[in-house]
């Protein structure tokens, strides 16, 4: 008897947990305009989601895509060769949402997700 309790209370703990995945506001995988502003706040909120002073992203980030994934700079010596000739860190991974009028990151090694106040960006079909 106390095992058929516990495993209803289980079961309902999990369809109420899915029930509140599904009353959460629409998001939206999004891209943005790439212009100079978006992409030096994209580059902000990259660096502190990485605990970094800063990070440098190509102009056309998040422009045709929702998704982008950064390599780790490899490790070199003195004379700018490869310390290490494989890496073995897996990228980068982020992407980027829209929920109503408001963009969000999302780390997707982390699943973090920050708000990216000021930064525009318009829904997008599945990559």
């Amino acid at each position: 008897m106390l095992l058929y309790k516990t495993l209803l209370t289980s079961l309902m703990v999990a369809l109420t947990a899915c029930e509140a995945a599904e009353l959460l506001p629409a998001q939206r995988l999004a891209s943005q305009n790439g212009n100079n502003e978006n992409k030096a706040l994209l580059e902000q909120e990259i660096a502190r989601m990485l605990n970094q002073d800063s990070i440098l992203l190509a102009d056309d980030v998040f422009v045709d895509s929702s998704e982008v994934v950064i390599e780790r700079r490899p490790l070199t010596d003195d004379a700018g060769l490869r310390i290490q000739g494989r890496e073995l860190q897996a990228p980068l991974h982020f992407r980027l949402w829209k929920q109503g009028n408001v963009c969000l990151l999302e780390y997707v090694a982390t699943g973090e997700m920050k708000t990216i106040h000021g930064l525009g960006c318009t829904e997008t079909e599945a990559d």
